[in-house]
């Protein structure tokens, strides 16, 4: 908490110090002749909030299945699977790959998870699959080559 509240501090001082305004920012497009639909995805693990859920995860499993990894910071086997999660997202770049703290939303409730780390995908804006548990890498990869 106490990290927290001294990194506020410093961002809040360079902001108004104009500290931040020095650094070059690179602002990538999309090439004009990118087609509508993306074939496949960058790879890497989304945080999202429940702000977002629609978009990342309803909308998002229209395109491609969707697995949510429900997790919280203080989770030892949610710490564990997250390395996996996302070793797994460079190699299969066929799944989106998002992740939501449980601690920060009301998801976890209203989905009924009971217990973390709880991975849901989804298909066509439907839950298809739930893995409860931390499991070994291989064993994700063999229950995500079906979607």
């Amino acid at each position: 908490m106490r990290l927290m509240m001294i990194c506020t501090a410093i961002a809040a001082l360079c902001f108004t110090s104009g500290c931040l305004a020095s650094l070059p920012v690179k602002i990538k497009s999309a090439p004009s002749d990118a087609p509508a639909k993306v074939k496949e995805l960058a790879g890497g693990v989304t945080l999202i909030t429940d702000d977002k859920w629609d978009v990342e995860v309803i909308q998002a499993s229209n395109t491609f299945p969707v697995v949510v990894d429900m997790y919280a910071d203080w989770c030892g086997p949610c710490r564990k699977l997250s390395p996996i999660l996302e070793e797994i997202s460079h190699e299969n770049k066929r799944v989106k790959f998002v992740k939501i703290n449980t601690d920060d939303s009301s998801k976890g409730k209203s989905l009924g998870v009971g217990s973390i780390p709880t991975l849901i995908v989804y298909k066509n804006g439907t839950e298809v699959k739930r893995i409860v548990g931390l499991r070994p890498k291989d064993a994700l990869v063999s229950e995500f080559a079906s979607l």
